[in-house]
């Protein structure tokens, strides 16, 4: 048997959206996925290096933090410089894997 802390990878299927209160496009993280990034990552700041596949391309998006928003969900704030991507794809689905990431190898996180 496993236990979920050995895992250091975890992949989420969510939407490209838009919250207009942080001026970014961003990944709503669905809610199922809340108990395991809470195991994975229970103290903040929850850092983890990100790479996302979209229409079989594989973005490299680095260590970001991933925060709560006021539905309770976790969201995750899209890099700003490929906003054109974001756009193009705004509400289509996008693969994410989330690397856990040691909070000592966390420098140069992007918020």
């Amino acid at each position: 048997m496993f236990q979920l802390e050995e895992f250091q990878k975890i992949t989420v299927i969510g939407k490209i959206s838009y919250i207009t209160k942080y001026q970014s496009y961003v990944v709503v993280i669905p809610k199922a996925y809340t108990p395991i990034f809470y195991t994975l990552a229970p103290e903040k700041p929850r850092i983890f290096k990100i790479v996302a596949y979209l229409n079989g391309e594989r973005i490299i998006i680095g260590q970001r933090n991933i925060y709560k928003n006021s539905s309770d969900n976790f969201i995750l704030l899209l890099p700003k410089n490929l906003q054109y991507i974001w756009e193009k794809n705004y509400k289509k689905d996008i693969i994410l894997v989330f690397e856990k990431v040691e909070p000592n190898d966390s420098k140069n996180v992007e918020t």
